[in-house]
């Protein structure tokens, strides 16, 4: 039995005091059937979630320091397909309801024992990954981070297969843990970001600048916490940052062209991989090798998560 918001209504006045600060809202809300109970009134689409923040509802009034403690349906007896949601938002002071400390400004968090204005727990570490390497530094210049950085070829200037040149590279990690409402967990669980996504967009953590596509979050992972009545979840980011970049660059070699030929001419006829030149032919010899880039993880904007890493 769906339900419409067909109104809204400003709550009169707050209170903005020493045990809480709180403002309330009303929702006019149609229901299809004058049978529909409170339950369903309360989950008709549009309905903020317990435990999100005081947003949206409207224009240029939002404070993050407030969250929906309850809504409490009321049926018109007189149009029973007619119901008011109230919509109460609720903060507890840090002081725990010290008389002699009142709240001073409730867009502070740090006058409020609310969980989701906690900041984030932060881990930092790295992991090694094997890789096989088809460019490096120039092995005979030290002199600084910024030797040159060309293909490791052989003398014929043709890839090693056999076995291939390996090396061990550091990933940086993030572990991040932070209160969240249940608004942002359905925002979250609701769109791509819940299965992980290389950066879009460039994004600053802590003293690293990662450039798009070198960032990559992993699935984010949530448990679910109550305190003092309200329902939150605990949301676990895992981020890893890759110096060379998520978009791997692979040499591009074969050991046949793109007619099916290989290097001695015959169709078909499988030998030594030879390097090619991006289009499907043969490089000459001692001709500069061609690298092709390739990424097998989706990619999108993380900025919207960005808050709920401090």
């Amino acid at each position: 039995m769906p339900g419409t918001i067909y109104g809204i209504r400003r709550g009169v006045g707050g209170a903005f005091g020493t045990t809480s600060d709180s403002v309330t809202a009303t929702l006019l809300i149609e229901m299809d059937s004058a049978t529909a109970g409170p339950l369903e009134v309360v989950n008709t689409v549009g309905v903020p979630a317990q435990g999100s923040y005081y947003y949206g509802l409207f224009p240029g009034d939002s404070n993050y320091s407030l969250i929906l403690n309850s809504a409490t349906a009321k049926q018109d007896p007189k149009a029973p397909r007619f119901w008011e949601v109230e919509l109460t938002y609720e903060s507890i002071p840090s002081n725990g309801g010290d008389s002699q400390t009142p709240s001073v400004d409730p867009s502070v968090p740090e006058h409020r024992d609310n969980p989701l204005a906690r900041p984030a727990e932060w881990t930092q570490g790295f992991r090694l990954v094997r890789r096989v390497v088809d460019y490096g530094y120039d092995p005979d210049d030290l002199s600084s981070i910024d030797s040159t950085y060309a293909a490791i070829t052989n003398s014929a200037r043709t890839r090693f297969t056999d076995p291939p040149l390996e090396a061990d590279f550091p990933i940086v990690t993030w572990t991040i843990v932070k209160n969240v409402s249940l608004a942002v967990k359905y925002y979250i669980e609701t769109t791509s970001l819940l299965l992980g996504c290389l950066n879009q967009n460039e994004v600053q953590l802590g003293g690293i600048n990662c450039q798009p596509g070198f960032l990559k979050m992993l699935p984010v992972s949530f448990r679910s916490m109550r305190e003092r009545n309200l329902l939150f979840a605990q949301a676990t980011f895992i981020l890893e940052h890759d110096p060379q970049g998520w978009i791997r660059s692979v040499l591009d070699s074969g050991a046949w062209d793109a007619s099916g030929r290989g290097p001695d001419g015959y169709q078909y006829v499988s030998g030594k991989a030879k390097n090619l030149d991006g289009n499907g032919s043969f490089l000459a010899p001692n001709a500069t090798p061609v690298f092709l880039n390739f990424r097998t993880d989706i990619a999108c904007d993380l900025s919207p998560l960005a808050p709920y890493w401090y």
